[in-house]
């Protein structure tokens, strides 16, 4: 995963931000410490109802996975609250009960 360390990732993330009243519901104390793994293109429609704080790193979401049964999702982060989080590429993690902190979660995982 390579994370931009220029302002790109922080402009997806204030389009993230400032949709937030309608179908996104993203919120972060200073969305400059949330970098992102992608350039020109924004994934932020998988992104959606979480909380960041801390440390952010997160990787694409350009893929759709099979979870076991056959049901087939795109990757996505959503329901979350993050703390000091990386998240690799095309990963799910959605429905986290109270928060993930400190944690750095590896490619094409599902949480």
């Amino acid at each position: 995963m390579n994370i931009i360390k220029d302002n790109y990732g922080i402009q997806v993330f204030k389009r993230c931000r400032d949709r937030s009243a309608g179908k996104n519901g993203c919120r972060c104390e200073d969305w400059t410490k949330v970098r992102a793994a992608w350039g020109k293109d924004s994934y932020t429609d998988y992104i959606s109802e979480t909380e960041f704080s801390g440390d952010i790193n997160l990787g694409r979401f350009d893929k759709t996975i099979t979870l076991p049964g056959g049901l087939e999702r795109h990757s996505r982060i959503s329901k979350a609250c993050l703390h000091n989080v990386t998240i690799g590429d095309n990963c799910i993690v959605n429905n986290i009960g109270e928060y993930l902190a400190n944690y750095s979660i590896g490619d094409n995982c599902i949480i």
